[in-house]
């Protein structure tokens, strides 16, 4: 089974669209959807602008929580309880049996998503689409690969938007580490410079499982003499620890350094999509703005080598 997921770089970016999209673009049966929280709501509850919705037809497959599946518009076949309770109860695998509407709110732990994506596969599923979003992202290590939505919402900036996704393709670009990481020397903290100026690395390799300070990894990364990999458990974990805005500063970082990179799961980069549409806010209600739908798909597709789409306009 080949699982994508779905990222969005902020609320609004197109996330949604996005999925539908995917959606669509498949033919017959096969098709799984599940989601890392809580996603397909009529309306964003900040702006309480209308949002797209996700629409099913017959014979996909999704994993939901029981009070979502209980009010969708769509007709539901239940396939498995998979014992895993969330906040809106367990979560359900169904069938689609009659097209509609569901609002999908899946699991928000690693072990969780990947037990459903097991049940997902023995089902029959052949291809599984993971909703997420940048704030509940760590998860999708587990993911074959893996699609960023960007847009105005994240900025109105566009030549600072198609930089941000050159640096996230950067990082996505490090190779995958294939040896056993049992033997590498580990980094069990780096949650201060401090930490960062005691690590001396013990040969050509180490290992760093978990989370840790982003600019404690910039010092450690510059203070280095001698050539060596770093491992990282995924491109997600430095992700969740740098931010957007800190994957730039990691990048640059390492041009200056010796080091190399690379990962215990690595998720190809499959495409970025992109949303010209961002909140506008004037005395309490929010209105739609725009940016040039032709200029941020231009920037996007100058910056990147990946396929780049504003699946709104078509492209």
């Amino acid at each position: 089974m080949k699982s994508t997921g779905i990222i969005g770089t902020a609320k609004n970016t197109g996330k949604t669209t996005t999925l539908n999209w995917l959606i669509s673009q498949q033919k017959g049966e096969g098709i799984a959807v599940t989601g890392i929280g809580y996603d397909g709501e009529e309306r964003d509850n900040i702006t309480m602008l209308p949002k797209p919705r996700i629409r099913f037809e017959d014979g996909v497959i999704i994993a939901t929580a029981e009070k979502c599946l209980a009010v969708a518009e769509a007709g539901c076949e239940i396939i498995k309880k998979t014992g895993i309770i969330t906040a809106l109860g367990e979560i359900i695998l169904a069938k689609i049996t009659r097209p509609g509407l569901v609002v999908i709110a899946g699991p928000n732990r690693a072990a969780d998503l990947a037990k459903v994506m097991h049940y997902i596969s023995a089902a029959g599923a052949k291809t599984l689409f993971v909703d997420g979003s940048l704030n509940r992202m760590s998860p999708m290590y587990l993911m074959d690969e893996i699609i960023f939505a960007t847009g105005g919402a994240r900025s109105s900036d566009i030549p600072q938007l198609a930089r941000e996704m050159k640096y996230i393709e950067s990082l996505f670009g490090f190779q995958k580490y294939y040896s056993p990481v049992e033997f590498l020397p580990e980094v069990k903290t780096l949650y201060t410079l401090s930490d960062a100026e005691k690590i001396t690395p013990e040969g050509r390799f180490f290992y760093i499982p978990s989370f840790f300070y982003d600019k404690a990894l910039y010092h450690l990364v510059s203070r280095l003499k001698e050539k060596t990999e770093v491992v990282f458990h995924s491109p997600v974990q430095i992700l969740i620890a740098c931010g957007l805005d800190g994957a730039g500063e990691f990048i640059n970082a390492l041009k200056k350094s010796v080091c190399q990179v690379s990962y215990i799961h690595r998720p190809a980069l499959a495409m970025v999509t992109v949303n010209p549409f961002y909140p506008v806010e004037k005395d309490y209600r929010y209105s739609g703005g725009w940016l040039d739908r032709f200029e941020l798909l231009a920037r996007m597709k100058e910056q990147l080598s990946v396929e780049v789409r504003d699946v709104a306009g078509g492209s």
